[in-house]
């Protein structure tokens, strides 16, 4: 059984840790219930040997893997056989050797669940549970199915966000490129003919001019100080207040916001409807679709609202307060509940979403380029000005 270090909220808000041994994140949850705490964290011990440097896949690598689990199992091909294959047969030496762990593990008389849960960075949380659930009730053809197609899609939303994105991220730079071009290179050959015409500069001009100096000065400081800052910020933005920081700006920017509702909205209800299929308990699909969301301040909504659950409100009733669900959305939930139909009623609502999240992700940027073409017209005219201003300035005074 695999041991998991966790990290939990007590009743008084209070933050306590530990380790212990689990068949996975449902089950510890559940026993940290029983003792009065709330799961926040949960990571297998065995994980971290992989931690730097272990295992990486691709979104395509991982969803060429699970479609072949849902078709090998499902063309009744035993689990032991099917790793064996994938083991010999796949073209990468480390996927080779994870397929392998996996192998012994389930040889080893555990879950296939538990092979998968050693490596969390390539099969997340919601991704073993669901295989967990599917183990209990025989459905694991099905749910690597319907796993295959919520990795296709979050494919697909990716590749969208990088294809649109990459026309801003090219103005960008070439804004960085035009005013790196300006300080390092023409205006130190402009500055003579500033010192020469002996005229008090604009202000811009001194300050681009004080700028170029002290980047030409202390450029083997500053070079590598760049890459630092980068690392830094990306390191402070990966631990919990730098995730909950960032989580906070994208529901709160105008812009940021409409997106990231319909992303998560979408994430958690595809989630949500594949786990409920796969046989788990809705309380438990319930905080596990909200960890795979992608924001933590929703995970942390999704887990009082598994406790309204679990003391018999209704689910619309439980998810009523949490401000990213429409009553649109609690309608389609309730009429879901109260057909029997909650798995359609959570598929439709990830269509939706989807659907409303890709056309908001095109207006945002069709709103974001037009305002870096402008950011960029406004610092070139800003450099240009700065130099070309003293040089007319310094051409009147030789006309006089």
């Amino acid at each position: 059984m695999p041991e998991f270090g966790w990290k939990a909220r007590t009743s008084r808000g209070g933050i306590v840790t530990g380790r212990a041994e689990a068949a996975g994140a449902i089950e510890l949850s559940r026993m940290l219930s029983s003792k009065g705490l709330i799961l926040t964290r949960a990571q297998p011990v065995a994980a971290k040997k992989h931690a730097f440097g272990g295992i990486k896949v691709s979104r395509k690598e991982r969803i060429l893997l699970t479609q072949n689990f849902a078709d090998a199992l499902g063309a009744g091909i035993s689990l032991i056989e099917t790793l064996d294959e994938f083991a010999k047969t796949y073209p990468r030496a480390p996927v080779r050797r994870m397929l392998e762990s996996i192998r012994n593990t389930v040889e080893g008389g555990g879950q296939l669940s538990d092979g998968l849960a050693d490596y969390p960075k390539v099969f997340p949380v919601h991704y073993v549970e669901a295989v967990r659930a599917s183990e209990r009730t025989g459905r694991i053809s099905e749910v690597f199915e319907e796993l295959a197609e919520e990795l296709e899609w979050q494919d697909e939303i990716a590749s969208k966000v990088t294809s649109t994105m990459a026309y801003p991220a090219i103005l960008l730079v070439a804004v960085i490129g035009v005013a790196c071009l300006f300080l390092f290179v023409l205006l130190p050959k402009f500055r003579p003919l500033f010192e020469a015409a002996g005229a008090e500069l604009p202000l811009s001009t001194r300050i681009l001019i004080g700028t170029s100096d002290f980047l030409v000065a202390n450029w083997v400081i500053v070079l590598p100080a760049v890459p630092a800052l980068i690392f830094l910020l990306k390191f402070l933005l990966q631990t919990g207040a730098g995730r909950d920081f960032v989580d906070r700006m994208k529901l709160s920017l105008p812009v940021l916001r409409v997106v990231t509702r319909h992303v998560v909205m979408a994430r958690f209800s595809r989630s949500l409807a594949t786990l409920a299929n796969a046989g788990l308990g809705l309380g438990d699909a319930l905080a596990v679709s909200g960890a795979a969301a992608g924001s933590r301040s929703f995970a942390s909504k999704c887990l009082r609202a598994k406790d309204h659950v679990l003391s018999g409100k209704s689910l619309a009733e439980s998810l009523a307060g949490i401000d990213l669900f429409s009553a649109l959305d609690l309608r389609m939930i309730r009429v879901g509940e109260k057909s029997g139909r909650l798995v359609n009623a959570f598929s439709s609502l990830a269509r939706l979403h989807d659907r409303v999240g890709k056309r908001q992700l095109h207006a945002a940027v069709t709103v974001v380029e037009p305002l870096l073409i402008v950011m960029m017209a406004a610092i070139v005219i800003f450099l240009a000005l700065s130099i070309f201003m003293p040089i007319y300035g310094a051409l009147d005074n030789v006309g006089t």
